[in-house]
């Protein structure tokens, strides 16, 4: 995905957000997307008018091409694949029920559950032992 424009305000996630803090907040939410650069062009955000507050929200400064945005915080593509970037993200579930994210460390950015198990799946190699 890649976002191009001749505006004010671009972000791999939100390109113009305004708010004082309680109309809304971003939370463990990232962007992988190509951004490009401009006014107020941001790696997840790209402007920001008041107080939106991000919580556990990230952006691949690599592939976005940004090294700024107007809220979250900036990682490295290598960064992002780590599940340790992801602090407070629910990738463990409980005894009653799924997590809500999955990934497999250093290959993938996180998935929807649902997803990250087709992924799972698909990443199986299968063989015959017995001939």
């Amino acid at each position: 995905m890649s976002w191009r424009g001749a505006g004010d305000g671009f972000g791999g996630l939100i390109g113009y957000g305004t708010g004082n803090g309680a109309r809304g907040s971003i939370a463990r939410s990232y962007s992988t997307a190509a951004v490009d650069s401009g006014t107020n062009a941001g790696g997840l955000v790209g402007r920001v008018d008041g107080s939106v507050p991000a919580t556990s929200a990230y952006w691949d400064t690599e592939t976005s091409g940004q090294p700024a945005s107007a809220a979250g915080a900036g990682k490295t593509t290598a960064q992002m694949l780590l599940k340790s970037t992801y602090a407070g993200w629910d990738f463990a579930g409980s005894d009653t029920s799924d997590p809500i994210w999955g990934r497999v460390e250093g290959a993938t950015y996180p998935l929807h559950y649902g997803d990250y198990k087709k992924v799972a799946l698909a990443s199986l190699n299968v063989t015959d032992e017995g001939g």
